[in-house]
């Protein structure tokens, strides 16, 4: 692809032809769903490049020829890459930069793509912008080992933006000497959003009725069962509000993993299997028909450099507990949420009741609720690209 006034662009299998558009690369690792959105809407507004690192998540795979179907950029694979020290060292950098010639390169974090774009930047004399994506939480900024240190401090000073996802981790950067810093949390575009929930309300209704839901009020877990989701605790201090609660609650865990098996067994250890709902793991509008619950969900993670799941809670108008761990606590506001001890039970039984005090039990969905998220995706979006644009 070669540079210019316009250029041909290949999307799936159709032809595209751009106009005068800044020409944006970005190495990523594999697309997760919480970025689908964000890269759509740079691709109508950029000559966009997507390169991924991985072909799938290693933690949580994805079906990605769904999340790809309707990519409005151009994207390709470092398939090339040795894993060292349990790290994936990828080769295909320089022939992507060469080929693509970039105004804009945006890299993951402060690894690799990042160290080697700088490199080829410094060494060839490339004139284009040098970014990286941060997922730091305040708690993941603060707990950075002295190597992650020594690294963040040389880059702050070297590169012209880091886009954050937590306004207070753009300000510690700041504070550190970045020349620039943007805010864009892990948030969906608020019209297609809604679209999906309401396309996913038939499958709320069905799973009301196949998990005997009606009446209840519903406390909504998202993720993968392993040991920092805090699931042990949440599922203690579910105990304790259901033994004070005259009502019928349940607490969904929506999700798959190692500690199924363990969880399964606490919950009828704790006399809770009719109350604790183990439904399995679900995709796209599959996983999005539970936040039309009207319930509250909650993610008390030890730790979590952010949660999507969280966004997309708010953004079906579920109201949210969450950890002091939780890099999405960022979202959380005294009008939809609140923010517990992630080692503390009674801590989190007292703020669960209250937070299932907000919403009413459920019955047949016939309409989404509004959103309560505090952020507004294309406002968001205005302001990142009037900086890269700057």
């Amino acid at each position: 692809m070669e540079g210019g006034v316009s250029s041909g662009l290949v999307v799936g299998t159709q032809l595209i032809v751009i106009s005068d558009k800044m020409r944006v690369l970005i190495f990523h690792p594999a697309l997760a769903p919480y970025r689908v959105d964000f890269f759509n809407e740079l691709g109508k507004r950029m000559n966009l490049r997507v390169v991924f690192m991985t072909r799938n998540n290693a933690n949580q795979a994805f079906n990605q020829n769904e999340l790809l179907r309707d990519a409005t950029y151009s994207y390709g694979y470092l398939d090339r890459h040795h894993i060292i020290f349990k790290r994936n060292i990828n080769f295909g950098y320089s022939e992507e930069i060469r080929n693509f010639k970039p105004d804009i390169v945006i890299c993951n974090e402060f690894g690799i793509s990042l160290w080697v774009s700088y490199l080829i930047k410094l060494s060839q004399g490339k004139k284009y912008k040098l970014l990286t994506i941060c997922d730091d939480s305040e708690d993941v900024f603060n707990n950075r080992t002295s190597l992650r240190k020594t690294v963040t401090q040389f880059f702050t000073k070297h590169i012209n933006e880091i886009i954050c996802i937590n306004p207070k981790v753009a300000e510690y950067y700041k504070l550190i000497g970045a020349k620039k810093t943007s805010f864009f949390p892990i948030i969906y575009k608020n019209s297609l959003f809604c679209e999906r929930l309401k396309s996913s309300i038939p499958t709320t209704n069905d799973y009301i009725k196949r998990f005997n839901l009606k009446g209840c009020k519903c406390l909504l877990f998202v993720g993968r069962f392993t040991v920092v989701k805090n699931l042990e605790l949440l599922i203690k201090a579910f105990s304790l509000v259901t033994t004070e609660s005259s009502q019928e609650i349940r607490l969904i865990l929506v999700g798959d993993g190692e500690l199924k098996q363990s969880l399964i067994n606490q919950s009828k250890e704790l006399e809770l299997d009719s109350k604790v709902v183990f439904p399995g793991r679900y995709e796209g509008n599959q996983l999005l028909a539970w936040y039309n619950l009207k319930g509250s969900c909650v993610l008390i993670s030890t730790h979590e450099p952010f949660g999507a799941v969280i966004a997309e809670a708010l953004m079906a108008g579920m109201p949210a507990l969450v950890s002091d761990k939780v890099g999405a606590k960022c979202l959380i506001t005294a009008n939809n949420g609140m923010i517990c001890h992630s080692d503390n039970v009674e801590d989190i039984a007292v703020k669960m009741k209250k937070i299932l005090d907000l919403v009413e039990p459920v019955d047949c969905v016939e309409k989404t609720n509004d959103s309560i998220i505090p952020y507004d995706f294309d406002a968001l979006m205005d302001e990142l690209i009037k900086n890269l644009q700057a």
